[in-house]
């Protein structure tokens, strides 16, 4: 059952193209949009999560990151199920 979430980033970086490929488990805990991840990339070098998570929950954590994970109010939850996204409603 794949629960999992994985985002694929081609960003620009001093004049240099280069991929980022994020996985993880995606969710929601009071209110938000929370990312726990599970694998990082920065093109063919794969970077242990232990190095990242900190940084990328610092980063998501921010005002104006954690803003824009809020959810709408009419949402419960979200998560991925057998590949796919599902989003709960309140009742």
């Amino acid at each position: 059952m794949a629960t999992r979430l994985l985002a694929n980033l081609l960003r620009t970086s001093t004049a240099r193209m280069f991929t980022l490929r994020v996985s993880g488990r995606l969710g929601s805990k009071d209110g938000y949009v929370t990312f726990d991840p599970t694998g990082f990339k920065v093109g063919d070098f794969i970077v242990p999560v232990s190095l990242v998570n900190d940084a990328l929950q610092k980063k998501l954590a921010e005002p104006e990151n954690r803003e824009q994970l809020k959810l709408p109010d009419f949402v419960k939850s979200v998560h991925i199920e057998n590949g796919e996204l599902v989003v709960e409603e309140k009742n």
